[in-house]
This record gives C-alpha cells, structure tokens and sequence, in this order.
C-alpha cells in the first residue's frame, strides 16, 4: 500500500524488543504502520479544531483493529488533520509506541521519569506533570487500555500559578480496551502519556523500561 507521507514522525518510546511503529498523514486521516500484522492500534490524540469562529479541544482515544493484518492501521477523522494536534499510538501487543505533530506544528514531548511518580489523590499510585488539565492513557500491553482527564476543574489535582502542574491516580482511569478495571499501580512496560490540552506538550513514559 502506498502513501505520500506529509510529516515524518518521531519516535516516542518502544519496548526492549519492539521497534516503534510510524505515523503519517493524509488529508483527513493518519496513518500507523509497523503495527503488529493483525493486532491492535490505540491512538490517541488532541487537537484544537476550528469548526466555526472558535476553537474546540478535541480528544480522541480510538482502539482499532489491523483486520487485513497487513500492519498498517488508519484512523479516519471525518475532517481535515487540525493545524494544532498532536498524536500518539501505541501497539496495544507490544506496548511500542510513536508519537508526531500534525504537519507544520511543531509539538513537543517530555518524557516522565520516575521523580514525577506519586500517590494520587485517592491514595493510588499516579503522575505528577506539567499542565493544567491532562488527558491521560494507560496501555498495558497486552491487557488493557484507560484514559481519564485530570486538573483544575476536572480529577486528580492542580497546583495553579505560573507554572502549573497536575497530579493524577491511576485507578481513576476508565477502560476503552479490555475487562480489568483500572490499576491502582504500574507494571513493568506499562505506558503512561498524558497530553497537555492547552500546549499541546506530549508527556510519556514506559514505566519499568525506561524512566
């Protein structure tokens, strides 16, 4: 199958044996390859839309399926790739996991190492990270997939002034992928990313893999 890539993506993370899979774009779509042939893609994304004279901060967390096991997966949007979004997936088999801006914005990603872990605010292990609400997901391979929202006016905890930071427990997450309910502490290979929704700064981690 072949594609015009329109942006070249960076790589986020990967497990020890997993090589990290690739993102591109099309018009209305994007596009990861290197995905386990016949397994499963978690994408996840923000983006600041326009659909009329204002912006709407938009979240997608989609599991899909390579049902033509061809390692290729596509996340259909139903509109153009917004100007200001970033995206991440993650082969739900391996845990490998890749992140890129949408073409001509330049993003960033910190990674979160293990001074930025904490209790959370139900007394759960958590994150502690840059940002004043965070959209987080939790992939444990080949398990299970949870996503929540933490922050000033949402779960988990703010700390506001200049520089803002946001705590968040694990257990709070709800499933999009598998049965278990969400843990209440990381695993090895577990993999943590939490998206700014004003900055759009891409935080991530592979807890007992790197730190």
């Amino acid at each position: 199958m072949r594609r015009a890539c329109v942006c070249a993506c960076v790589l986020l993370v990967a497990g020890v044996l997993s090589a990290a899979p690739v993102i591109t774009f099309e018009t209305n779509k994007v596009v990861a390859s290197g995905i386990t042939p016949g397994g499963t893609a978690v994408w996840f994304g923000e983006a600041h839309e326009r659909p009329a004279v204002y912006i709407r901060l938009t979240n997608r967390t989609v599991v899909v399926a390579d049902e033509d096991r061809d390692g290729v997966v596509e996340l259909e949007l139903g509109r153009s790739v917004a100007t200001r979004s970033v995206w991440t997936v993650t082969d739900l088999a391996t845990g490998a996991t890749a992140w890129a801006p949408a073409p001509g914005f330049p993003g960033k990603q910190l990674s979160i190492g293990a001074a930025q872990q904490v209790l959370g605010p139900s007394g759960t292990e958590g994150v502690s990270v840059a940002g004043e609400t965070i959209t987080v997901l939790l992939v444990r391979p080949g398990v299970g997939v949870w996503t929540g929202r933490a922050g000033c006016g949402a779960s988990g905890t703010c700390a506001g002034g200049k520089n803002p930071t946001t705590s968040f427990g694990f257990a709070t997450l709800r499933a999009v992928q598998g049965k278990e309910p969400a843990p209440s502490a990381l695993a090895p290979r577990d993999v943590v990313i939490g998206i700014d929704r004003e900055q759009l700064t891409v935080h991530a981690g592979v807890f007992g893999v790197t730190l």
